[in-house]
């Protein structure tokens, strides 16, 4: 039988904040657009826009007249949904696809928004997060993890105790998350619907080409995923992890 989405109830983020469902404003694009000029100086999109012409351009006004554009109308530039894929080696055998990890280049002004959303989102969904993921969040890091290992097992070995530990390979987990569910976990945390839905119109209804020594491929269109390579994708995919590991939580306690 076919199951339902799962439901948790949670403590809503606090949606008093005006920041969460306003229009974006300048302020707001300074560090992103530092952060771009200096993290991906060789790496822009098919509209060939570059981290120098945003930095030095003197289009502020301009380029956040685009993103408020996307903003409230919920609707982004059909340019902004051309991806392309990198594909880079990752280990074993280069002639299998598998090997490799692919890295979407974006618009840089897409990217850009993103970092805008990110700085909005994460402050209040970071709260809801579980205590124990450290990957992708600030001021956190997995070595953490490693040391909590490690003094488990030194206290396990000295008391002569046993200990299992599970550890779980997700393969291709960027590439393999449900968007249409990704939007609902967003909307069970309490993300307001305006911030809910720009970010739904910047990962729904997107095209790639890949890019090879040959040349680039034909363009096809990508219906899965949170997108390797754009600032928001890393913190999206840990929420919907975080929902998925308390969903399993709740129906191992109820079963």
């Amino acid at each position: 039988m076919k199951r339902g989405f799962p439901v948790v109830e949670f403590v809503p983020i606090d949606t008093t904040s005006n920041l969460l469902g306003s229009p974006p404003v300048i302020s707001e694009q300074d560090t992103p657009i530092n952060l771009v000029y200096e993290t991906l100086a060789l790496e822009y999109g098919d509209d060939g826009i570059t981290p120098e012409f945003l930095k030095y351009a003197g289009i502020d006004d301009v380029v956040l007249s685009f993103i408020n554009k996307a903003f409230s109308t919920e609707e982004i530039s059909e340019s902004w949904r051309a991806l392309i894929i990198v594909p880079v080696p990752k280990s074993g055998d280069l002639r299998h696809p598998d090997n490799y990890r692919g890295v979407s280049l974006i618009s840089l002004v897409l990217g850009l928004y993103n970092r805008m959303l990110l700085n909005r989102l994460r402050p209040a969904l970071n709260p809801l997060l579980r205590n124990p993921q450290n990957g992708f969040r600030q001021r956190r890091s997995t070595v953490d993890q490693i040391v909590a290992i490690r003094r488990l097992l030194k206290g396990v070995t000295s008391n002569n105790l046993s200990c299992i530990m599970t550890f779980i390979d997700f393969k291709k987990a960027f590439d393999t998350i449900h968007r249409g569910k990704l939007m609902s976990i967003l909307r069970a945390y309490g993300v307001p619907g305006k911030l809910a839905t720009a970010i739904a119109a910047t990962n729904l209804q997107t095209w790639a080409k890949v890019r090879t020594p040959d040349g680039d491929t034909d363009t096809f269109q990508i219906l899965a995923g949170v997108l390797q390579g754009d600032t928001l994708a890393p913190f999206l995919f840990i929420v919907a992890l975080g929902y998925a590991s308390d969903a399993s939580s709740r129906e191992g306690k109820s079963n």
